[in-house]
């Protein structure tokens, strides 16, 4: 038999019968008391605080990593720019570098062709000098021989038996 009762409790009432036939009406309460709903609240409330402070934990954390993800992205993002720069100056400056390598590759043809030149215009220099100093030996040589030979007519035209025959006919 269930009987209402005050502050939200339910009591049952249960007969029990014993041999002896003595009735005792017990009465069990059904439900939880005033100070055991308190406990029950306070447990819930502090359960209730703990998940949302560890929820809160796991929140900032997460947006700890997002923030920190973030952070890598931006870092990866300026790493990639810096690279990219990079590549396109290494690769102006290999463009410059080629260039000028081209314009010194140009410069040593012409002077390579330069000295070609000069080597030949030296070996034909050196080829007159033969053929100038070959000549001027030939020509003293030829002076040596024409004065030797005309020192010999002249001693010839002068010997004692020519001045005789000379003056003879100078007086003849």
């Amino acid at each position: 038999m269930n009987l209402p009762c005050p502050a939200g409790e339910q009591k049952e009432y249960k007969e029990v019968e014993k041999i002896v036939h003595k009735e005792v009406i017990k009465e069990v309460t059904v439900g939880v008391s005033e100070e055991e709903l308190s406990k029950v609240h306070a447990e819930a409330e502090r359960k209730k605080e703990e998940i949302r402070e560890r929820a809160e934990r796991q929140l900032a954390a997460e947006l700890e990593r997002q923030a920190a993800t973030e952070e890598e992205r931006e870092r990866l993002r300026t790493d990639l720019a810096r690279q990219e720069a990079e590549r396109k100056n290494a690769s102006q400056r290999k463009r410059q570098l080629a260039a000028k390598l081209k314009g010194m590759e140009n410069k040593l043809l012409k002077g390579g062709q330069l000295l070609d030149k000069a080597a030949t215009q030296e070996a034909e220099l050196r080829k007159a000098k033969q053929e100038l100093t070959r000549k001027q030996e030939a020509e003293r040589r030829m002076a040596n021989a024409m004065r030797d030979l005309g020192v010999s007519l002249c001693r010839d035209a002068f010997t004692p038996s020519t001045r005789l025959v000379s003056i003879r006919r100078s007086r003849g």
